[in-house]
């Protein structure tokens, strides 16, 4: 499913699944999964970004960790 097709509910489930799967993948030391799931992370951060303009208030926990992963 493309991103830009996803309500705002899927994105937000997209980044909870890839944020979870982020930490399990990195508590195993699956550094190639942990690079996976930090992608999806900031494929969905950017997504929010270009439905908000970029300049939107609120800063999703997407973007958050996009930034800091």
């Amino acid at each position: 499913m493309q991103l830009s097709h996803c309500t705002t509910e899927e994105l937000d489930a997209r980044a909870r699944r890839a944020e979870h799967q982020l930490t399990l993948a990195r508590q195993a030391r699956q550094w190639h999964l942990a690079d996976r799931y930090r992608c999806e992370m900031r494929a969905v951060a950017a997504e929010y970004d270009r439905r908000l303009g970029g300049s939107g208030p609120h800063r999703t926990r997407a973007m958050l960790r996009a930034e800091v992963g």
